[in-house]
């Protein structure tokens, strides 16, 4: 349900887990990133929640790819890391 919501809300970014904690960058058109976190804010799965950056750009970082999400259980952190600067700081 939340990739559609964030398809149709254009909304795009990423997603991390290690397993505990998630950390997210949520991308697009200002009113509906608002929306988005508002939503996620109300989720009664969702506690603790920390917004440590709100930053207006001119164009996405990451892309139109949806919300890709980087489990680090799963893969080497700085491979992570690498991949996740790749990705935020190419063209599309």
């Amino acid at each position: 349900r939340a990739n559609e919501r964030n398809g149709q809300a254009d909304v795009t970014g990423i997603l991390l887990f290690n397993g505990t904690h998630f950390f997210q960058l949520i991308e697009g058109p200002e009113e509906k990133v608002q929306d988005i976190y508002q939503h996620i804010c109300r989720d009664p799965r969702h506690y603790n929640l920390v917004e440590l950056l709100c930053d207006y750009a001119p164009s996405r970082r990451f892309g139109k790819v949806g919300m890709e999400l980087f489990d680090l259980r799963e893969h080497d952190r700085e491979e992570v890391l690498q991949a996740v600067m790749d990705r935020g700081t190419s063209k599309y």
